[in-house]
Protein backbone atom coordinates (compact mmCIF):
# COMPACT_ATOMS: atom_id res chain seq x y z
CA UNK A 1 0.00 0.00 0.00
CA UNK A 2 1.49 3.52 -0.70
CA UNK A 3 -0.40 6.95 0.62
CA UNK A 4 1.28 10.14 -0.45
CA UNK A 5 -0.58 12.47 2.32
CA UNK A 6 0.79 15.73 4.36
CA UNK A 7 -1.18 17.86 6.78
CA UNK A 8 0.41 21.16 7.53
CA UNK A 9 -0.23 23.91 10.02
CA UNK A 10 1.39 26.51 9.52
CA UNK A 11 1.46 30.79 8.53
CA UNK A 12 1.32 31.76 5.21
CA UNK A 13 4.18 34.16 4.11
CA UNK A 14 2.79 35.86 1.23
CA UNK A 15 -0.28 36.65 -0.15
CA UNK A 16 -1.76 34.09 -2.16
CA UNK A 17 -1.46 34.16 -5.85
CA UNK A 18 -4.23 33.44 -8.07
CA UNK A 19 -4.25 32.73 -11.82
CA UNK A 20 -6.25 30.99 -14.33
CA UNK A 21 -5.27 27.61 -16.49
CA UNK A 22 -6.04 27.71 -20.25
CA UNK A 23 -9.44 25.65 -19.30
CA UNK A 24 -10.47 28.56 -16.90
CA UNK A 25 -9.33 26.95 -13.58
CA UNK A 26 -8.40 28.71 -11.08
CA UNK A 27 -5.01 27.93 -9.52
CA UNK A 28 -3.68 29.69 -6.50
CA UNK A 29 -0.29 29.76 -5.34
CA UNK A 30 1.29 30.58 -1.56
CA UNK A 31 4.23 29.67 0.87
CA UNK A 32 3.08 28.12 4.09
CA UNK A 33 5.50 28.16 7.02
CA UNK A 34 6.02 25.63 9.51
CA UNK A 35 8.51 26.24 12.51
CA UNK A 36 9.89 23.07 14.85
CA UNK A 37 10.78 24.17 17.98
CA UNK A 38 13.11 22.10 20.50
CA UNK A 39 15.64 22.47 23.61
CA UNK A 40 19.27 21.64 22.72
CA UNK A 41 21.65 20.03 25.68
CA UNK A 42 22.53 23.38 27.08
CA UNK A 43 18.81 24.82 27.66
CA UNK A 44 18.98 26.82 24.57
CA UNK A 45 16.02 27.46 22.67
CA UNK A 46 16.08 26.52 19.45
CA UNK A 47 13.87 26.57 16.38
CA UNK A 48 14.02 25.94 12.55
CA UNK A 49 11.52 26.91 9.73
CA UNK A 50 10.20 24.87 6.70
CA UNK A 51 8.93 26.63 3.95
CA UNK A 52 6.51 24.48 1.75
CA UNK A 53 4.98 25.67 -1.54
CA UNK A 54 1.36 25.21 -2.02
CA UNK A 55 -0.68 24.77 -4.90
CA UNK A 56 -4.70 25.00 -4.81
CA UNK A 57 -7.54 24.32 -7.56
CA UNK A 58 -10.98 24.97 -8.34
CA UNK A 59 -12.97 27.04 -5.70
CA UNK A 60 -10.90 26.39 -2.87
CA UNK A 61 -8.45 28.46 -4.61
CA UNK A 62 -11.01 31.57 -5.72
CA UNK A 63 -11.84 31.07 -2.09
CA UNK A 64 -8.00 31.16 -0.54
CA UNK A 65 -7.47 34.21 -2.96
CA UNK A 66 -9.94 36.15 -1.74
CA UNK A 67 -10.25 35.15 1.93
CA UNK A 68 -6.64 34.18 2.96
CA UNK A 69 -3.68 36.78 3.64
CA UNK A 70 -0.31 37.11 4.31
CA UNK A 71 0.17 35.92 8.07
CA UNK A 72 -3.09 33.91 8.15
CA UNK A 73 -2.86 30.47 10.09
CA UNK A 74 -3.71 27.81 7.64
CA UNK A 75 -4.13 24.31 8.25
CA UNK A 76 -4.09 22.13 4.95
CA UNK A 77 -4.16 19.11 3.59
CA UNK A 78 -2.87 17.66 0.64
CA UNK A 79 -0.02 15.10 -1.44
CA UNK A 80 3.48 15.77 -2.65
CA UNK A 81 4.00 16.02 -5.85
CA UNK A 82 7.98 16.91 -8.06
CA UNK A 83 7.66 18.84 -11.51
CA UNK A 84 10.88 19.62 -13.20
CA UNK A 85 11.37 22.93 -14.84
CA UNK A 86 14.40 24.89 -15.92
CA UNK A 87 16.80 24.16 -18.97
CA UNK A 88 16.90 20.65 -19.54
CA UNK A 89 14.36 20.28 -16.85
CA UNK A 90 17.51 19.94 -14.13
CA UNK A 91 15.49 21.55 -11.78
CA UNK A 92 12.91 20.36 -9.31
CA UNK A 93 10.55 21.91 -7.45
CA UNK A 94 7.91 20.27 -4.46
CA UNK A 95 4.77 21.58 -3.88
CA UNK A 96 1.55 20.76 -1.76
CA UNK A 97 -1.49 20.05 -4.07
CA UNK A 98 -3.80 21.30 -1.90
CA UNK A 99 -7.17 19.28 -1.47
CA UNK A 100 -8.20 20.81 1.88
CA UNK A 101 -7.63 23.88 3.51
CA UNK A 102 -9.23 25.89 6.24
CA UNK A 103 -7.86 29.31 8.14
CA UNK A 104 -7.29 28.68 11.88
CA UNK A 105 -8.97 31.90 13.79
CA UNK A 106 -8.34 33.03 16.61
CA UNK A 107 -11.01 33.17 19.29
CA UNK A 108 -12.69 37.02 20.50
CA UNK A 109 -10.99 38.07 23.05
CA UNK A 110 -8.07 36.08 23.16
CA UNK A 111 -5.23 38.99 23.15
CA UNK A 112 -2.65 37.37 24.67
CA UNK A 113 1.50 39.02 24.98
CA UNK A 114 3.50 37.77 22.47
CA UNK A 115 5.61 35.21 25.16
CA UNK A 116 2.17 34.45 26.04
CA UNK A 117 0.92 33.29 22.77
CA UNK A 118 4.56 32.15 21.61
CA UNK A 119 4.50 29.65 24.46
CA UNK A 120 1.14 28.71 24.11
CA UNK A 121 1.72 27.54 20.90
CA UNK A 122 5.13 25.92 21.46
CA UNK A 123 4.44 24.11 24.96
CA UNK A 124 6.27 25.39 27.88
CA UNK A 125 10.50 24.93 27.79
CA UNK A 126 9.82 22.03 29.90
CA UNK A 127 8.31 20.32 27.82
CA UNK A 128 10.64 20.35 24.90
CA UNK A 129 12.44 17.62 23.52
CA UNK A 130 16.65 17.58 24.26
CA UNK A 131 18.67 16.60 21.51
Amino acid sequence: MNKNRVELEGFLGNEPELRRLPSGEAVTNMRLATTDYWQDKGGARKSHTEWHSLVIYGPLAELAAKHWHKGDNIAAEGRIQSRTFGEDNKKVAREIIVFRAHRIDRLPGADRTEEAADEAATGSADNWPKV
